[in-house]
């Protein structure tokens, strides 16, 4: 199961069963999945799973769950440090005397958790299924998010108080004493992880900026791995082993490399060598010419040095089937990337249209609609148009509509 970690570091407060719903959802994902799917999710076996006694309490209890799901907003952070606002799910229907429901993420948040790559976080569904309290599946997957730091070891995370309350969407009335705080939220919930999940809590220090705890380190390991020994108050700098002393490693680590390895390939080989044959594998990847174990590959590679120049055609001349393939990829990796943004654009376009009055959103869909009528001649597509805004499917009409609602939107000066 993964998820992007923009997406773990977004500001949200959901209730645990809540969390039980996407969690849910998330396995139902499958590697490959260009676009979501309508998800079935059976109420009984959700209970079951979380140990919950199955009666007519609990399917009222979900039920109430996922109507708040598709309400519920969330802030995810951006690259250029900006927030995008977007709802969960695009929908739920809950099918009445068969405890079943069919659920729908919102498609804007399909690079957080479709075909990830690059800076996910993935762990198994069974290590958070004995959670009880919200806060804990927060506090694992920012752990889980930093684990690859201790190359299979101890690890850590410092959180300052201000960016908990952030991140939980807690409000300044609410738990005003640190000291309900920290007993409310932050034990309870490390205390279940130490429980229930494969991560091991060793300890937390709660560092004073002056007279008030100002941050709070959590240290953590592996279930699997042997305990050792921490001493009480430690204030050194981050140590060593935990350091990153080069992007490339990081690179490494996404594909499956573990920390010894890539800090001995990087020693062995340098920078520039790893960049070009992991950028060289992964495009034969690609291509489909990886038959074998993907690190097994990666390392013939950077020993034989299959990518030389792969990267740099301005410094090295290359034969032309060489420099075709470099201006593939290169070619692949912009497209990747336009993709995405222009999946950022229209979410940050849709959250925009969301923030206007009804009176103002008619209006623009009144613009939509005549934009299609005197554009597209298949009057079956106009009437689903219409139709599915009568139905209150406004999303799923603007998807189909993108190039109208975005005239409409520039039109009304939302846009430039």
């Amino acid at each position: 199961m993964r998820k992007g970690n923009k997406l773990i570091e977004a500001k949200y407060d959901l209730t645990v069963n809540q969390q039980r719903i996407l969690l849910n959802m998330l396995e139902l994902i499958q590697p490959y999945d260009e676009e979501f799917k309508t998800y079935t999710i059976s109420i009984a076996d959700l209970a079951k799973k979380h140990g919950l006694e199955t009666n007519k309490k609990i399917y009222t209890q979900f039920q109430q769950a996922l109507d708040g799901l598709v309400g519920y907003i969330l802030k995810i952070p951006t690259e250029d440090k900006k927030n995008l606002t977007v709802a969960w799910l695009s929908s739920a229907l809950y099918r009445e005397g068969e405890g079943l429901a069919e659920v729908q993420f919102s498609p804007h948040l399909h690079p957080y958790l479709l075909q990830l790559k690059y800076h996910y976080t993935e762990y198994p569904a069974v290590a958070v299924s004995g959670f009880k309290s919200s806060y804990s599946f927060r506090f694992y997957e920012w752990l889980q998010s930093v684990r690859y730091r201790g190359g299979g070891g101890q690890f850590y995370r410092v959180f300052t108080v201000a960016e908990l309350r952030e991140k939980m969407d807690i409000g300044k009335t609410e738990y005003k004493l640190f000291a309900d705080f920290k007993r409310r939220i932050i034990e309870p919930a490390l205390k279940e992880i130490d429980t229930f999940s494969d991560l091991k809590v060793i300890r937390v220090d709660y560092i004073k900026i002056g007279r008030a705890v100002g941050e709070i380190r959590i240290t953590a390991e592996p279930k699997t791995q042997k305990q050792l020994v921490i001493i009480e108050e430690p204030k050194e700098p981050i140590p060593e082993e935990n350091k990153i002393e080069s992007p490339i490693i990081d690179k490494l680590l996404t594909v499956g490399v573990s920390v010894t390895t890539a800090k001995k390939w990087l020693d062995k080989f340098g920078d520039k060598r790893i960049k070009q044959n992991l950028a060289y594998s992964l495009a034969k990847q690609k291509e489909g010419k990886v038959k074998t174990n993907f690190v097994g590959y990666l390392a013939k590679a950077i020993e034989g040095n299959w990518g030389e120049g792969f990267e740099d055609v301005t410094k090295k001349t290359l034969d032309p089937q060489r420099k075709a393939e470099l201006e593939a990829y290169k070619k692949e990796q912009e497209a990747e990337a336009k993709r995405e943004k222009d999946i950022e654009e229209k979410a940050r376009i849709f959250a925009l249209f969301e923030a206007q009055s009804e009176s103002l959103q008619d209006v623009i869909l009144d613009a939509v609609e005549d934009k299609v009528e005197s554009a597209v001649n298949a009057p079956l597509f106009i009437k689903a148009i219409k139709d599915e805004r009568k139905k209150g499917k406004i999303k799923s009409l603007l998807m189909k509509t993108s190039t109208q609602f975005m005239e409409a939107m520039r039109e009304n000066g939302l846009i430039d």
